[in-house]
């Protein structure tokens, strides 16, 4: 996890003038901070102003006016900084809660994320989670890109949303998967415990334990409803199990929840049966593991990997 990003790139949405209400709170909070800021010498500051520009004591009559003015005015100043400083506080305080996180995780490994909830997800490679640094009182959101596994922790009257888009994904506590590419802009969601309702602006659905739902984020249309028994592996506490498959299924399934692309060698025998469990295994380590069983070799090139057979 040592290359994970982590940014934190301030206020999510933009910020906007509070309203009134919100500058009473903030006068208010002003008076608290009143005993951190003694209260300023004005005297003694303007004789230092006057000294370092090489002024003149001003006894003239005329010039008393301009003499008064200036001080004064250098009072204003001070004061409107000491308010200034106090109001920043006040607003920052307020809009605390509105920081927003974005967590990019490594190429090549699967990474473990806890959000602030408790809840955890395990995500893809090059897959994206923007969350708050606090979640709001009644409610859970964050917004989601790339591939990824969750555990919501259950909290009923807050409910849990990731957003997708124009797709949201909506939980109480559940455990579920998820495939959204930005580029095509379809997003698989796959439950495994507990209930999610999956929408988007022309629809609805609530899926059950063991279903699938395809959705077009361009279309706004459900692309492909499916149960997970249909799938090549099956999904269980974060693990993916792969039961008697093709080698060729194996490899295409570990393109995506690993992220990069590849190019088989015709000579391989991808018949090949392989039955394979994947937690918190590398890329390399699982595909030493397959090497046991089907002989090839391997070449990676940038995001690509090559598969030669060695026979």
């Amino acid at each position: 996890m040592s290359k994970d990003r982590i940014e934190n790139p301030g206020s999510e949405p933009d910020f906007n003038l509070p309203d009134e209400n919100e500058m009473q709170g903030i006068w208010d909070n002003i008076e608290p901070l009143k005993e951190r800021y003694p209260k300023p010498d004005t005297n003694k500051m303007w004789k230092g102003v006057t000294r370092k520009l090489g002024w003149q004591q001003v006894n003239q009559p005329e010039k008393r006016f301009k003499y008064f003015f200036i001080r004064n005015a250098a009072a204003v100043l001070l004061l409107i900084t000491v308010l200034g400083v106090g109001i920043y506080y006040s607003i920052d305080v307020i809009t605390a809660n509105k920081n927003y996180i974005t967590f990019v995780s490594e190429k090549g490994t699967r990474t473990q994320l806890e959000l602030p909830d408790g809840s955890t997800l395990w995500l893809q490679p090059n897959t994206t989670v923007k969350y708050p640094e606090n979640f709001e009182e009644n409610s859970r959101e964050i917004l989601f890109s790339g591939q990824g596994y969750f555990d919501i922790k259950t909290e009923p009257d807050k409910p849990f949303t990731v957003k997708i888009g124009k797709t949201s994904i909506t939980v109480l506590g559940t455990r579920f998967y998820v495939k959204a590419k930005d580029k095509t802009g379809i997003v698989e969601t796959g439950l495994i415990a507990g209930s999610v309702q999956v929408s988007n602006p022309s629809q609805e659905v609530t899926l059950a334990p063991g279903d699938i739902v395809v959705l077009s984020n361009e279309t706004n249309q459900i692309v492909e409803r499916k149960n997970i028994t249909s799938l090549p592996f099956s999904w269980s506490d974060n693990r993916m199990v792969f039961d008697n498959c093709s080698f060729k299924t194996i490899i295409k399934e570990l393109s995506s929840w690993y992220g990069f692309d590849y190019h088989m060698d015709p000579q391989l025998d991808l018949t090949t049966k392989v039955t394979l469990t994947i937690k918190d295994e590398s890329l390399d380590e699982i595909t030493e593991i397959l090497k046991i069983v089907v002989p090839f070799e391997y070449e990676i090139s940038g995001n690509r990997i090559i598969y030669t057979s060695r026979q």
